[in-house]
């Protein structure tokens, strides 16, 4: 019986064995994967180029200011009749 179950289990794990990719099938994947990554990395920069040439355009009034206003509240009088 333990020779009937190991022939089985050979028998089914060189199954799943030949039931993979063929070498060509699996370097084919590789170059299409590689394409698409080299694909990605183009279009990720230029979109860095077009953001930084945006930015460079844009006018200085659109650039945050070097101070900040004054506080209205500490230009106030201060409240007469103290605390209660």
């Amino acid at each position: 019986m333990k020779k009937v179950m190991f022939l089985a289990m050979m028998a089914a794990s060189l199954t799943f064995v030949s039931c993979g990719q063929s070498e060509e099938e699996a370097a084919q994947a590789e170059a299409e994967a590689q394409e698409q990554v080299d694909q990605a990395l183009s279009e990720m920069e230029n979109a860095q180029e077009e953001t930084t040439e945006a930015a460079e355009a844009a006018p200085a009034e659109a650039a945050p200011a070097e101070t900040a206003p004054a506080d209205s509240a500490a230009q106030a009088a201060p409240a007469e009749g103290g605390n209660q």
